[in-house]
């Protein structure tokens, strides 16, 4: 092995020549850091998986496993039909979304930042943001204004089915 002078220290080469700066600093190798890059994906990956689970379950009607899988067991008693539609008709879709929605936001912000070679592009470099503000303002005027014949119509058959003048 080789000594080289760097900025005025001495160090060892490695035998492959791979050695960074944080690792020349810090006396670690590329290998420890690929460890520790598997653990954070891996403990990441676990994390988002417990808590899709546990999202599942907690809600304003709270669903517990057991009761889904007693009711499985005796051949599906009507409160754990109920339940298991909730969970799988409500609460299931929404988890999906939430996880989906955060993977395409990383990967926009993945692609914005290779695209720009910057690792601190952010959506408003190329008005993103701005646009997505006029779109919200938009729709915010448009949708009341269109839909509001509708909205007070659906709420006056509403009253008057709760005072009991249409069926």
């Amino acid at each position: 092995m080789d000594e080289k002078p760097t900025k005025g220290k001495m160090r060892k080469e490695s035998r492959t020549g791979r050695e960074s700066y944080g690792a020349m600093r810090t006396g670690k190798r590329d290998g420890d850091r690929d460890r520790i890059f598997r653990i954070v994906i891996v403990s990441g990956a676990a994390l988002l998986l417990a808590l899709m689970i546990l999202d599942l379950f907690i809600g304003e009607i709270a669903i517990s496993p057991a009761v889904l899988l007693k009711g499985a067991a005796d051949g599906g008693a009507a409160e754990a039909g109920t339940l298991r539609d909730i969970l799988l008709k409500i609460r299931l879709p929404r988890v999906i979304t939430a996880v989906l929605a955060g993977a395409s936001l990383s990967l926009a912000g993945i692609q914005m930042q290779s695209i720009f070679r910057n690792p601190l592009a952010d959506p408003h470099i190329m008005g993103v943001s701005s646009g997505a503000a006029l779109g919200a303002a938009a729709a915010t005027l448009a949708v009341p204004t269109a839909m509001s014949a509708c909205m007070s119509a659906t709420a006056n058959l509403f009253k008057l089915r709760e005072l009991r003048l249409i069926i």
